[in-house]
């Protein structure tokens, strides 16, 4: 008897609650997509356009797709099924009632892939519906590449697209042209969007173009794992809705997002090697001196000629060319977290790169740190929300390099054959010693040296740069029906760059000194509001009319400071303002030389002091100008002014 009473309990809380779970399960559509000759074709996607649900075929062909009541209100939307070799096939459907079956049948189509692209009016469509050329470049071929550079990272991945690197050294610039020049005095560089918002790109260096250090592109600040897909639009009319800064062509930069359902995690680590694997060609016949005779050096304070036709070395000599130079290595982290429901979704990220480069000591790495949180929120079937913003803190040391007596390859290449560049100082004052003057006096520390020696140049010439970003949109999509709909993106791109350029005292650029400070700021605002008006044609043709507004306000702020001195500083210091805690004292590395020899330790380093007169680099996008930066008040922290320009002999 209570046996029979809990049954009828149980049937009764049954009764109660199945029409609940009903009701909470929604509008259930389902159906069968197959090909042509009635094979089922599993992997197809089947979405309501518009309202973002969507579900895949399985091995049988068969589809579900569950719409909640909430957004079920008898309104009239599209359903469009699609597999790769097959024509997309639309339907126009009544979301009503509990149940609805929609099958399609897919006519085979294998040259054309109803691809969706991102046209220049902001709009989507099929590939095949274009008038222009889109190349799409996807995020997992981006992450293959393995580099720390967005537009290193494009190279090779779409045609007519030329990308140039600036050098292998961290930090290093790169530059993208679409189809060849465009301009004489411009830099021919395309328009760079992210989710919708213009970012700068520009490419400024601290001081000279010609010399200094390298200088990063601004697209590098974004991190390659959260990019979803790159597409690459050429021409006018691919860009016609960003206008004049869109004539050398767009890449648009879409970032990964939440789908619905559980919440995934993902956790990538890697690490790579750079190894140079060709090493200039050297002479070392012959030792440092002229027609056949040795070099001699007459004591201290002597200057050596540059000459490498002395007499043959029958001794010791030294590969100059693989010195300075050991592996580089990459660590690249990076934590995701996605997931959501049919109503919101979020996409979060925390990226870490580390990049240290492949000449040796404390001033060739580049860090780079990003967090990155989107997400999206329907209020109703018709009115979606959504926001992203990224910040990104990213931070360098960089060495000498190009065209520069101050630079590590040119006084490395330089040097003879027979002199050994460890170590860098001198044992007893503590000087820099160089092939052209291997025994500094005690009172040559504003004495140039000709060329440096390239592990004072390593070790010494402080250079750095510390950069926060911040880019972010947040946009509204309203589609109150089927034929009108409207977007509305706004945007915000922000950074503040701050550069630290040292050469220290003896340095062969300005021997007795030179540091400049160059400041940047950027603000960048955007403001696009996108009206598109659709009328169904029969069949799957459509006509389209799209109308939109756009504000856009930018300002970009710079400021160069030049100091000087012409007093040593203690020894005790470090060799500019460093703000890293990176080491500046050498460690004990051999010197590369035949059989026979040893080691040579290594010396400690003075502080070298800042700097003879310099001028600001033009910048890059703005008007150039040929003022002279304007040295520092006599009693700086830097000691003394003073206006001794910088010499150097060969």
């Amino acid at each position: 008897m209570r046996m029979q009473h809990w049954r009828i309990v149980l049937g009764a809380m049954a009764m109660a609650i199945l029409p609940g779970i009903a009701a909470a399960q929604g509008l259930r559509i389902t159906g069968r997509v197959q090909g042509s000759a009635g094979e089922p074709t599993p992997g197809a996607a089947v979405a309501l356009e518009g309202i973002g649900i969507g579900a895949t075929v399985g091995p049988d062909g068969r589809y579900t797709i569950i719409v909640p009541d909430a957004r079920v209100s008898g309104q009239t939307v599209t359903i469009t099924a699609r597999a790769i070799g097959f024509t997309a096939l639309t339907r126009r459907i009544v979301l009503t009632g509990s149940e609805m079956t929609q099958d399609f049948a897919l006519v085979s189509a294998p040259l054309r892939l109803s691809e969706i692209v991102v046209t220049g009016s902001g709009t989507q469509t099929t590939r095949e519906k274009l008038g222009n050329v889109v190349n799409t470049v996807s995020g997992a071929a981006i992450a293959r590449s393995a580099s720390t550079n967005l537009v290193s990272a494009l190279s090779g991945k779409a045609p007519n697209v030329e990308v140039h690197t600036q050098s292998g050294e961290p930090g290093a610039s790169a530059s993208i042209r679409i189809r060849g020049y465009t301009t004489i005095l411009g830099t021919s560089q395309p328009l760079f969007i992210v989710d919708g918002t213009p970012i700068d790109n520009s490419t400024s260096p601290t001081t000279s173009s010609a010399g200094g250090t390298v200088t990063s592109n601004r697209a590098a600040d974004i991190n390659d794992d959260d990019i979803a897909s790159i597409q690459i639009l050429k021409g006018s009319a691919a860009a016609a809705i960003y206008g004049a800064r869109a004539a050398n062509g767009v890449v648009l930069i879409t970032t990964k997002s939440g789908q619905a359902g559980p919440t995934r995690y993902s956790l990538k680590s890697e690490m790579n090697t750079d190894q140079v694997i060709k090493f200039q060609a050297l002479q070392h016949q012959f030792g440092q001196g002229v027609n056949g005779k040795a070099a001699v050096c007459g004591g201290l304070g002597c200057n050596m000629t540059s000459v490498s036709y002395g007499a043959p070395i029958t001794g010791a000599w030294y590969d100059h060319s693989k010195d300075m130079l050991h592996d580089g290595h990459t660590y690249d982290n990076d934590l995701q977290i996605s997931g959501g429901d049919q109503r919101t979704t979020f996409f979060l990220s925390a990226g870490q790169t580390d990049q240290n480069g492949v000449v040796i000591g404390p001033n060739n790495y580049y860090n780079r740190s990003s967090v990155r949180l989107k997400a999206t929120h329907a209020l109703n079937s018709n009115l979606h929300i959504g926001g992203n913003a990224d910040y990104v803190d990213s931070r360098g040391a960089y060495v000498q390099r190009g065209s520069n007596v101050s630079g590590l390859l040119l006084g490395g290449y330089r040097t003879p054959a027979d002199f050994n560049n460890f170590p860098y100082l001198d044992p007893t004052f503590h000087l820099q010693r160089s092939y052209r003057y291997p025994e500094p006096t005690g009172t040559s520390q504003t004495v140039g040296r000709g060329y440096d020696n390239p592990l004072f140049v390593a070790y010494n010439n402080g250079a750095e740069s510390e950069l926060g970003r911040f880019i972010g949109n947040t946009n509204v999509d309203w589609a109150p029906n089927t034929w009108f709909a409207l977007k509305e993106n706004f945007g915000i791109d922000s950074y503040s760059d701050y550069r630290l350029e040292a050469l220290p005292q003896s340095s062969s650029g300005s021997p007795t000194g030179q540091v400049t400070r160059n400041d940047e700021f950027y603000l960048g605002l955007d403001n696009n509001l996108l009206v598109t008006l659709t009328k169904h044609m029969s069949g799957s043709a459509e006509a389209q009319l799209v109308a939109c507004a756009i504000s856009r306000a930018t300002s970009r702020r710079a400021r160069c400071t030049c100091s000087t001195s012409s007093t040593s500083q203690p020894a005790s210091a470090t060799t500019a303002t460093r703000r890293s805690a990176r080491p500046t004292a050498p460690p004990t590395i051999p010197r590369r030389a035949s059989p026979g020899t040893s080691p040579t330790s290594w010396a400690t380093p003075t502080r070298p002091a800042c700097s003879a007169t310099s001028s600001c680099a033009p910048r890059m996008g703005r008007r150039a100008t040929s003022r002279p930066c304007t040295p520092t008040p006599p009693a700086t922290r830097w000691g003394r002014a003073s206006t001794a320009p910088a010499t150097a002999t060969d």
